[in-house]
């Protein structure tokens, strides 16, 4: 089992990589975010998951040389995967990777589902009010990472605190919105955009992504093993 130093080392990476992932998939993207991606403390994140996870590890690498290219090329680059953002997740067309949860896993392919308000509802029981709504639906992808980031935070803020049922709280609501929500659909959402001929850069994200929930999955079992409370 892990010891306090390591689950706080735990704890805090979780809270990047979700940060990270959010960035990526739920904003359009910027110099700084390529910038970010590059960066030392990025590479730490990526660095505390690697071990044994050759899918994620492939996956950071590929990401990190195609933000790396900016920095050789330049604007044409940024522009380019800001084009593929367009195509992929906004429009005008139908997206090529429809980036709402209830499109994927709703009977019909269409928005503002049942699916939604069960969503809605996993944030309001943990006090989550997302900035962007009413304006867009609450299970985008860019949403449901915001939830889970905010939720890593909390985490780690209230295990830095040494309140221990606090953590446990948060790292099984965790673990109940990936099994009933973006664990379900992330498969599908990373199939339509490595279909797109347009998925440069965001391919390899969707992979780190989908790589990272398997690993965090086994991570909030460890956690949850090692915190305990007779």
């Amino acid at each position: 089992m892990p010891n306090a130093d390591a689950i706080k080392v735990l704890l805090a990476g979780r809270s990047g990589m979700y940060r990270l992932c959010q960035s990526i998939l739920g904003n359009e993207p910027t110099a700084e975010l390529l910038e970010q991606i590059t960066s030392q403390s990025a590479c730490q994140v990526f660095q505390l998951f690697t071990e044994g996870q050759e899918t994620f590890t492939q996956a950071t690498e590929a990401l990190i040389e195609a933000a790396n290219e900016w920095r050789t090329v330049g604007e044409p680059i940024l522009a380019k995967i800001s084009n593929n953002f367009t195509v992929l997740f906004v429009g005008p067309a139908m997206p090529e990777a429809p980036p709402w949860e209830s499109y994927h896993l709703g009977a019909h392919h269409t928005l503002f589902e049942k699916i939604t308000l069960e969503v809605r509802k996993a944030y309001v029981d943990q006090g989550f009010v997302p900035a962007a709504y009413p304006h867009i639906a609450d299970d985008h992808i860019g949403i449901e990472l915001d939830f889970l980031t905010r939720l890593a935070e909390k985490a780690e803020a209230a295990y830095e605190a040494g309140d221990v049922l606090i953590v446990m709280d948060t790292l099984k609501a965790t673990e109940q919105f990936l099994h009933e929500h973006l664990g379900k659909w992330i498969s599908r959402y990373a199939d339509c955009i490595n279909k797109s001929n347009q998925s440069y850069f965001y391919k390899e994200a969707s992979v780190v992504l989908e790589a990272f929930l398997d690993i965090d999955r086994q991570a909030l079992s460890e956690l949850q093993s090692a915190l305990v409370v007779d």
